[in-house]
C-alpha cells in the first residue's frame, strides 16, 4: 500500500500570485458582458479584444493593493489551480460613482472641438470622458467607467511564488 499526502497551501500575504480571469458586468442592462480578461480568445469572442493588450496571466504581490480589493481577498482563500467566481459590489471593485468627479470645464480649455464620449486627460494625468457638450461648457467625468457597477470575476490561481526573504 502506498500512502502519500499532498500539501495544499493557501495563498498568503507577501506571495507573488499569478492569476487568469474573466471580468463581467453582474447586473443591469449590460449584465453578462465581458469588460476585461486575460484570455485573447474570450476577448475576441466577446468583442473586447484590443491588439495593444497582452492577453496573459497577471502577477501581483498579495497584500500590496495592486489589484481590486475583492480579488485580493478571494485569492487569499485559494490555492494553486483553484478556480472561483466572485461577485464584487462597487466598494470592493471600482468604487461608487461620485458626482464630485464630474467637472464642468470651459469649452475654451480644449484645443480641438470636444465631442461626447471622447477621452481626455487632466493636468494630473487622470483619464476622463466627455459626457456632454454645451455652448460654453463641457462635462467631463473622471469616475472609473465601471464605478457604481457590481461585477463578477471568474479567476484561476495559476502559480504562487514565496516572497524573497533574503
Amino acid at each position: 500500500m502506498i500512502t502519500c499526502c499532498f500539501m495544499f497551501s493557501m495563498v498568503t500575504d507577501g506571495q507573488i500570485v499569478t492569476i487568469q480571469f474573466i471580468g463581467r458586468i453582474a447586473e443591469g442592462p449590460h449584465e453578462g458582458e465581458v469588460f476585461d480578461t486575460t484570455d485573447a480568445k474570450i476577448a475576441k469572442e466577446e468583442g473586447v479584444y484590443d491588439e495593444r493588450y497582452s492577453y496573459e496571466p497577471i502577477s501581483f504581490r498579495v497584500g500590496d493593493g495592486e489589484v481590486l480589493p475583492g480579488i485580493e481577498d478571494a485569492v487569499r482563500e485559494m490555492g494553486i489551480q483553484d478556480q472561483q467566481t466572485i461577485t464584487l459590489t462597487p466598494d470592493a471593485a471600482f468604487g461608487e460613482r461620485r458626482s464630485e468627479k464630474v467637472y464642468e470645464v470651459p469649452k475654451t480649455e480644449f484645443e480641438a472641438e470636444p465631442e461626447p464620449d471622447a477621452l481626455v486627460n487632466n493636468e494630473l494625468g487622470e483619464i476622463g470622458w466627455i459626457t456632454e457638450v454645451e455652448d460654453d461648457t463641457v462635462a467631463v467625468d473622471f469616475n472609473h467607467e465601471l464605478a457604481g457597477t457590481t461585477i463578477e470575476v471568474e479567476l484561476w490561481v495559476v502559480n504562487t511564488i514565496e516572497p524573497d526573504t533574503t
